[in-house]
Parts: C-alpha cells; sequence; structure tokens
C-alpha cells in the first residue's frame, strides 16, 4: 500500500491492483509527517493513516488518524508547541507493536524520537543517543520485525578536504517501559570499514549525494546513490548479526538524467489488498 500526497489531499494506492482512493480532507492545513499500517489482528483490508501536522484554523499541532472502517478522520492528540517536529531532514515515521514513532529536533538541534500509542492515544519523548546526535549525517529510524532501531553515519574530512564515511552505527530502542524515562538506546551493531569505503565509492566527488537506511524484514538497508550513476546497498541482519553488500547497481544515463529527486521505498506485494 503507498501513501500518496496529492496537495491538498492524501491518497491510498494499491499499486499491483492500480486502485487509487482520495483521503477526506484533514483539519491540518500543512503536514510535517505521514504514514500508514495496516491494522493488527484484523482482517487483512484495514489500515490507518497517521499525519502529524499544523492547522492554522485551530492554530495547534495536531496527529490525526484515518480509520478505513470508519472511512473518517480523527484528532487523536494535540502536540504541545515545545514537541512539535521539526521536519526537513528526510525524516519519516515509522510503525512498531501499536507505537508510530518519528524524530523531532529541538531549538538547538537536538533530535528526540516521539512514540504515540494508536490505540491508547499515549506519547513519550526520549533523546537520541549521544553520538546520534550532530549535523553530519541525517538520523534514520527504522524497524526490522519488532525491534526499532536507530542509525546514523560518521563522517570525516578525507585528505581532499571531502567528507567520507568513517562508519554507521545501529542502535536498539530498549523498552524497560516504553514511557517510563528508563527506556534508551542500546548500541548493537557498526558497519565495517571495508563496507564503509563501497558506499564511499558512490558518494566520493557526488553534486547531490543520496543515502538513506530502511528496514526489510530482518535486516537494515544502507542504500547510497551518488553522481555517477552507482548505487550501493549494504544489509545487517539484526537476527544473524551479521554484515553483507549487494551486487552494485548502475542506473542508465539516459534514466539518470530524468532523476531529480531520489527516495527509497519497500514493500511487500499483495494484490488482495484493497484501499476501500
Amino acid at each position: 500500500m503507498f501513501l500518496l500526497r496529492t496537495a491538498p489531499f492524501l491518497s491510498v494506492c494499491n499499486p499491483l491492483t492500480t486502485t487509487l482512493l482520495q483521503l477526506p480532507s484533514i483539519k491540518c492545513t500543512t503536514i510535517d509527517v505521514a504514514g500508514i499500517m495496516a491494522e493488527e489482528g484484523e482482517s487483512t483490508d484495514t489500515y490507518k493513516v497517521v499525519v502529524m501536522g499544523f492547522s492554522s484554523v485551530l492554530n495547534a499541532h495536531l496527529i490525526e488518524i484515518y480509520d478505513s472502517k470508519e472511512r473518517a478522520w480523527r484528532i487523536a492528540k494535540q502536540v504541545p508547541q515545545e514537541n512539535a517536529i521539526m521536519m526537513g531532514r528526510g525524516t519519516e515515521m515509522v510503525f512498531c507493536e501499536g507505537y508510530m514513532y518519528c524524530l523531532m529536533s529541538s531549538a538547538d538541534d537536538d533530535w528526540n524520537v516521539m512514540g504515540f500509542n494508536i490505540r491508547e492515544g499515549i506519547s513519550f519523548s526520549t533523546p537520541l543517543p549521544e553520538m546520534a546526535n550532530g549535523e553530519k549525517t541525517n538520523p534514520y529510524l527504522l524497524v526490522c520485525g519488532s525491534r526499532l532501531l536507530l542509525s546514523r553515519g560518521i563522517f570525516n574530512m578525507g585528505r581532499g578536504r571531502e567528507e567520507l564515511l568513517q562508519e554507521f552505527i545501529i542502535w536498539e530502542f530498549e523498552k524497560v517501559k516504553v514511557e517510563s524515562s528508563s527506556s534508551g538506546w542500546k548500541e548493537i551493531a557498526r558497519m565495517l570499514p571495508p563496507l564503509c569505503e563501497a558506499l564511499n565509492r558512490t558518494l566520493f566527488d557526488a553534486e547531490n549525494p543520496f543515502m538513506c537506511c530502511v528496514g526489510v524484514g530482518d535486516c537494515a538497508c544502507f542504500v547510497s546513490n551518488g553522481d555517477i550513476q552507482a548505487i550501493e546497498v549494504v544489509v545487517y541482519n539484526v537476527g544473524e548479526k551479521t554484515w553483507s553488500s549487494l551486487p552494485s547497481g548502475h542506473l542508465e544515463e539516459e534514466s539518470f538524467d530524468r532523476v531529480w529527486e531520489s527516495s527509497v521505498l519497500t514493500f511487500e506485494p499483495r494484490p488482495d489488498m484493497k484501499v476501500l
């Protein structure tokens, strides 16, 4: 299922059946981040859409939820101004065990993760590990199975004054008690130097380098794409605690010329899924 932003509306699409549903209008006049999740323990035809944004009419930051069974939106929570999400760094929301998670940055540019229990309407915020704060690269939230992970790259200046990836660090969120301040992050892996070098090959001398990290099943996938038309993918298997890399990919020059914005989307094809 794809969630599409077709301003001023949101739409849900099943690309395998080419069915598209335009959702009703929402209170938020500005959408900061949005995501879609399947209902847990329900039929495969039900889902929820979660939106965080700002309503100029209500002068408030809101979390709104669309329920495909009700075919309607509801305001789930008003977010305090000091916790309002600061977007613009490629962050998106992820879903894990009934919670929605997203990254938020404070006025002093320190990052936090906000968790929101979709069923109960309870939210909490937890700071990122000290090494995950900084300006070198974006932090990434991803879900591998039932694990919430955080990754961030550490860059150093090379001899030619270019920035080179030194390592990627992965942390796992430990839910001692999910709303408790005792919850925290545990470092579980660091990318091997030869794999960092593989990613650097695509980023070196690139005018518009692109890098992201996504969760696919039990794996964390690091994707880099530079101006030399090469794509590198490094994979960390969380369960097996192993690193590997996929064969390098290359864009045809004709296709590469048409690429103006890169993004990575993973999904499991389900032709029976209805958008309702």
